[in-house]
């Protein structure tokens, strides 16, 4: 039975959430008592506080609560549980209250404020901290104000909401998210900004794993969600890590190891124990503080004063195998589709979903769908080391009706077959096809296949009878097209089981599956080509689901529910019991036994139910029958006789499915045998550090008493006791242990290493060992007397730290910002490394050039992104979010890494605990800068003319630009195999400048013809450009007010057309040498109505006695003729710059305004000239005066400023003359009385 409460409500439950999990609500406060904090020092010591006035104390001894009869004056907000004798609360006005295992009683306080917070180490070592900037420590004797100059520093008037302390530093939080540390060895305090700059956010309460990464919990203010976010001390730098869709705040945070749980209003729990955070609610009232066991149990606190027993019937999700038939297809990383997909005929838009994302059978997204995803049974792949191959260019048939093991099986030739029958448990480490028309046939039974690949086309697997189980350890891959699996087939009669780090991809079109694909830790499961046709469901954790190209159509009926449904659901089942112990026991000395219930055959489950199980010898335990609560039980069997002794297990209220399995010191014992001896060793080595001395480990030599059954010391004096170690996990090794400068043998009988003991029996000695694993040391002595003494222990050999780096080239970006020289391309890969260290000083603080250990292994270590710069940008996904380091990694593990984003990086890695030690881990220095792949041309607009520089047109000749100006968008990319954008291509990370585009401009029209066929000439000035960034890896090129100009030369004199002209885009490469691809690319624009234009001045004639008017026109070319120009807007003429008047009677013959006709003069007055009316001016010569007979010539004066309105007068070709024409006086004269003249021709 699985236990939870809330004491509000507090709240109880193992690490794992569960969908099924239901909980019964009873009143633990009957007075409804609000709880504001609890804390505890294991699964039976918690208390929680309350909220009233006065305020309670409740205590949970991990069966029930009670309530305490002290009572506190004022509301209280916290609790910090030291020991069963030892806790503390605080609360309003300064209040500090005292637990010393009996009672409650009120502690001395420094302050008078509102306290939030506290945290205690000891009795001589406690924090507390509150409004108005309240910070005090206590060492035992005063206290001591840490919030002024010289020690905090703390804003003034700043409300701090939270605490945490551990053995090397102190850490508390003002609401804004402000960060102070003090460091308990220097006695320093640092503030850290990076949460509250780059962040709008509340900070409610934060929780420290000691190992440089902080959790915040509390409200993002923009959106208003409940978040979680992760300072982390290496990098200096703050990141998001969850955020709920539903609720505004959490309240409480705290972890054990690597897992950490976050709680909130009405209910809302999140928590990260899979790998990944996922989000539950268990109940509807306000949660305001948690607070989680050693053992990885969170306890809740909030409102109502209720307890909520929680139980489920389904055994933990780490003991189940069923596939959740919620959706079609669910990623707990995310799903993307870069084209729309069908869910039985339902369209499905592309993009990409994340967190958490899941289609449903009718179509619907969601996010944040929570769905839990059962670990696989077994939990770990097993190994395969055989070297039995199967290997042929004919067919071949497997028959095994047992379990059986294989290195490679490989069809060699076009249409052949490989046929498995008998149902025997198959081990293949590589089953390929290598050629096509390939059949796989599977009989029903379970395939264990480390890699599956087909490798040619027109590939088929048939199911011949079911179900079919195939577990993949490392891919699944299908390399050529035209494949069917289990076509036509049954979804239930073929599960894909991926496990930890493992992949599924299709590369090639045309796939038609049935059957289901499940894994809680994948690495991705991948679509990479059109035409998939697939019928069942995806359910992964880990990484994403891809679909890469379009007609993706998936199929998931009512029925195939029903069918995945009737596959087994997460009933419990124990499969059999297993006992751990010592192969010696002491007769004066119980004997502990691990009694565990398993919930599969590897154990790596267990059966959680309670389970009351009958042990045989009968007597010599501490009671008997026993009750195996949580999977395990915690026994002591004492046997006075010197003799062995079988230990069994002889009923059980649930029946087994299995044989007991016995372990002695580790090792499989068939005879479950416990050999009790009169004397021995006893002696407790504690968990080591790997190239560290050890303190001093104490051994006891016993036997039992001649009077009595109790031990007396065995040993006096200077002994020589032989010492010889054991490897135990790994099960070899190549570095020896020292025991006290000596180094021993790895068997019996061992080396002599002498000691000294006291009258006790006591003496001591020290352990050097320079690797990692689990060892053994036994110890043997024959005293003179005869009397054997042995004994024996295991310990655990740690790294002192496991560090990430890489040592490539120009690697390293001390100032963590764009400034940096680049490294490695976005989804290029470097090699990203793990030393497993070795101690070398106390003081070390690099690691990486430290001795390592080469035994060191850990499956299953996460890899994770941490952005430096830029600031809020985003986190990106690695290539290997998970590896497995290994014995052949000799102490260093090498992966081929990437990451798919631009920017400055640390790694980190978040390790499980090894031989149940917690490890520390150090950050990578600041890694980067990565830079984009390549460019991809993402938008473009051809932009327009319409200027119309002469109102409704331009001329040839004349200058225009654009109305709207051409944009080109590139959108960076990285380097992966299917490329993504690289968002964080931004800011001073963009190494684009507008010059950086290499433009071919145009030199004529795009599309018209001119005089002679060839298109008409145009004239391109480029105007400065510019570049806008658009926050999200993409940038837009915007040109400037660029100058055309259709040439005024003869070829382009056609009849009016409308322009179109081409910018082509020829190279666009940053200054990290950043390329684009899919270039030329051409931005058309047109939109402007060219003319062929030109100034005409006419000829005339008429009287001296009158004055002369002279027609000056523009004119265009309409393609056959000359014709006015009625549409100019633009000419405006001016007599003095743009007209010359001249004679032979005008002194110097040069223009002047005042022209001489005979011994009179004529003055031109110019009119409808600023500008032409209709294209037309006119020139007006005063009357010159009776018998002043004579002309005026009259030349345009264009070529400066109208040089489009020049005109080819001189027949050369050339549109470079100036318009010109004659007024001339005395063509009729006025009357001199004369009656009668007659001109003789």
């Amino acid at each position: 039975m699985k236990n939870c409460w809330l004491l509000f409500f507090v709240f109880l439950f193992s690490s794992e959430l569960v969908l099924a999990e239901s909980c019964s609500i009873s009143q633990v406060g009957s007075d409804g008592e609000e709880f504001r904090g609890i804390g505890g020092s294991s699964d039976s010591n918690v208390i929680a506080v309350g909220h009233n006035t006065p305020a309670s104390f409740y205590h949970f001894d991990g069966s029930s609560w009670t309530k305490h009869s002290d009572t506190a004056d004022k509301q209280l907000h916290d609790v910090s549980v030291v020991n069963t004798n030892l806790a503390y609360a605080v609360g309003h006005d300064g209040w500090i209250m005292q637990f010393d295992g009996t009672n409650w009683a009120t502690f001395s306080s420094p302050t008078t404020e509102y306290l939030t917070s506290v945290w205690a180490e000891s009795n001589s070592d406690i924090w507390i901290v509150g409004k108005e900037n309240t910070l005090y420590h206590w060492d035992g004797a005063a206290w001591t104000d840490m919030s002024g100059a010289g020690e905090a520093n703390i804003d003034s008037g700043e409300e701090l909401s939270s605490s945490w302390a551990g053995s090397s530093s102190f850490f508390t939080s003002e609401k804004d998210g402000d960060l102070y540390r003090y460091t308990q060895s220097s006695g320093v305090w640092d503030k850290f900004t990076a949460c509250n700059t780059n962040f709008d956010m509340e900070a409610k309460a934060l929780w420290s794993d000691g190992a440089g990464n902080v959790y915040i919990a509390g409200k993002d203010k923009t959106p208003n969600e409940a978040s979680v976010w992760l300072y982390n001390e290496n990098s200096n730098n703050c990141s998001k890590l969850f955020s709920s869709s539903t609720e505004d705040k959490f309240e409480g945070i705290y972890g054990s190891g690597s897992i950490v749980y976050a709680a909130g209003k009405k209910g809302l729990i999140a928590t990260n124990s899979s790998g990944s955070w996922a989000e539950t609610t268990q109940t509807t009232v306000d949660l305001k503080a948690v607070w989680v066991s050693d053992s990885e149990k969170a306890y809740y606190a909030g409102k109502s004063g209720f307890a909520t027993d929680c139980s489920t019937s389904s055994s933990p999700p780490s003991s189940c195998s069923a596939i959740p038939s919620d959706y079609a297809l669910y990623s707990a990383s995310s799903i993307n589709l870069s084209q729309s997909i069908k869910i039985n005929g339902q369209t499905v838009s592309s993009g990409s979903y994340s967190p958490e994302a899941a289609i449903d059978k009718n179509g619907n997204v969601t996010t944040n769908a929570n769905l839990t995803l059962p670990a696989l049974d077994p939990a770990t792949f097993p190994t395969n080391s055989e070297t039995n191959d199967e290997i042929s260019n004919s067919d071949i048939t497997i028959n095994q009706t047992s379990e059986a093991y294989y290195d490679e099986i490989k069809l060699t030739k076009k249409n052949t077959t490989v046929t498995f029958t008998g149902g025997g448990t198959l081990h293949i480490d590589k089953l390929e096809t290598q050629k096509e028309g390939s059949i796989i046939n599977f009989a029903s039974g379970t395939y264990y296949i480390n890699e599956l690949k087909l490798k040619k086309e027109d590939s088929v697997i048939n199911i011949t009878s079911e179900p079919v189980t195939i577990h993949i350890g490392t891919k699944f891959e299908i390399e050529k097209e035209n494949v069917d699996i289990n076509k036509e087939g049954n979804i239930a009669d073929f599960i894909v089981y991926l496990h930890t780090g493992s992949k599924f991809k299709a590369k090639k079109e045309n796939l038609d599956f049935t059957g289901v694909i499940y894994g809680p830790n994948v690495s991705e499961v991948k679509f990479e080509k059109e035409g998939v046709n697939f019928h069942g469901l995806i359910a992964i954790g880990g990484g994403a689901i891809k679909v890469m190209k379009e007609n993706f159509s998936l199929t998931f009926t009512d029925d195939d529910v029903a069918a995945i449904e009737a596959l087994g659901s997460c009933d419990s089942a124990l499969d059999h019991f297993e006992l751990s112990y010592a192969a010696n026991g002491i007769t004066c000395l119980a004997s502990p036994i691990t009694l565990k219930a398993c919930a599969n055959a590897d154990c790596s489950a267990l059966y959680t139910e309670n389970v009351n199980v009958t042990l045989d010898p009968a007597s010599g335990w501490v009671s008997n029958p026993v009750t195996v609560s949580s999977g395990t039980a915690s026994l002591e069997l004492q046997h006075t006789t010197a003799e062995d002794v079988v230990v069994d297990i002889t009923a059980s209220s649930v029946t087994p499915t299995g044989a007991l399995q016995c372990f002695a010191d580790n090792v499989a014992d068939a005879t479950c045998t416990i050999n009790f001896a009169e004397a021995g060793f006893v002696f407790d080595i504690p968990t080591q550090t790997a190239c560290k001395p050890s303190i001093d480990v104490t051994i006891a030599a016993v036997k039992k008493s001649n009077i009595t059954d109790q031990c007396v010391g065995a040993l006096t004096g200077t002994q020589s006791v032989n010492f010889w170690s054991t490897y135990l996990n790994p099960a070899t090794g190549t570095n020896t242990v020292d025991i006290s400068s000596t180094t021993i043998d790895t068997s019996s009988p061992g080396t002599p290493v002498d000691l000294d003991f006291d009258i006790n029996g006591e003496a001591t000695f020290t352990v050097h060992y320079d690797d990692a694993g689990q060892v053994q040391i036994d110890a043997s002595h024959t005293a003179g007397s005869g009397l054997v003494l042995t004994g024996n222990d295991q310990f655990v050999s740690t790294p002192v730290m496991l560090t990430v780096y890489t040592d490539e080239n120009n690697y390293e970006c001390v100032s963590g910002d764009a400034s940096c020289n680049r490294f490695k391309r976005a989804g290029e890969s470097f090699d990203l490394k793990v030393n497993a260290a070795c101690w070398e000083d106390d003081s070390d603080t690099d690691f990486r050039d430290n001795a390592v250990t080469p035994n060191f292994e850990l499956n299953s270590i996460a890899v994770i992104p941490l952005l430096v710069a830029p600031s809020g940008g985003s986190n990106g996904s690695l290539d290997v979010s998970s590896f497995n380091f290994t014995a052949s990694d000799n102490g260093t593990h090498t992966m081929e890494q990437a990451i798919s984003e631009v920017g400055v990086f640390n790694f980190s890695i978040s390790p499980s605990n090894y031989f149940g030690e917690s490890l520390i881990t150090q950050n990578s220095p600041n890694i980067g800068r990565f830079y984009p792949d390549h460019f991809q041309v993402s938008g473009q607009s051809n932009g327009a003319f319409g200027d119309n520089a002469c109102g409704t047109f331009t001329y040839s000749g004349q200058n225009f630009t654009y109305t709207t100006n051409p944009q080109l968008t590139i959108t960076a990319y990285n380097a992966a195999n299917t490329a993504s954008v690289t968002q964080n291509y931004r800011g001073d990370f963009i190494k684009l400048m507008a010059s950086n585009f290499l433009i071919a401009g145009p030199t004529t029209d795009a599309l018209q013809p001119g005089l002679d066929n060839n298109l008409v000439q145009l004239d391109w000035t480029a105007a400065v450009a510019s570049l806008t960034d658009n926050n999200n890896g993409s940038i837009t090129f915007t040109s400037g007010n660029d100058i055309y100009n259709y040439e005024h030369v003869a070829n382009n004199r056609i009849a009016p057309f409308t322009n179109v002209a081409d910018l082509v885009f020829s190279q666009i490469k940053d200054s990290d040498d950043v390329p684009t691809q899919g270039l030329p690319v051409s931005l058309r624009s047109s939109g402007e109505p060219i003319r062929f234009g030109r100034l005409a001045i006419n000829n005339a004639h008429g009287s001296e006695l009158l004055p002369l008017a002279i027609t000056i026109q523009a004119e265009y070319f309409n393609g056959a003729n000359w014709q006015q120009n009625t549409a100019d807007q633009c000419t405006a003429l001016n007599k003095v710059t743009h007209l010359e008047f001249t004679n032979n009677e005008t002194s110097g013959g040069s223009f002047t305004s005042t022209m001489n006709i005979g011994t009179g003069t004529t003055i031109p007055t110019l009119s409808n000239h600023n500008p032409m009316i209709s294209g037309s001016s006119i020139i007006t010569f005063s009357a010159p005066g009776e018998d002043n007979q004579g002309f005026v010539d009259i030349q345009s004066q264009l070529a400066a400023n109208y040089d489009w309105l020049l005109g080819d007068y001189d027949n050369d070709g050339g549109y470079d003359d100036e318009a010109t024409g004659r007024a001339s006086f005395g063509l009729f004269r006025g009357s001199d009385n004369i009656i009668f003249r007659r001109e003789a021709y």
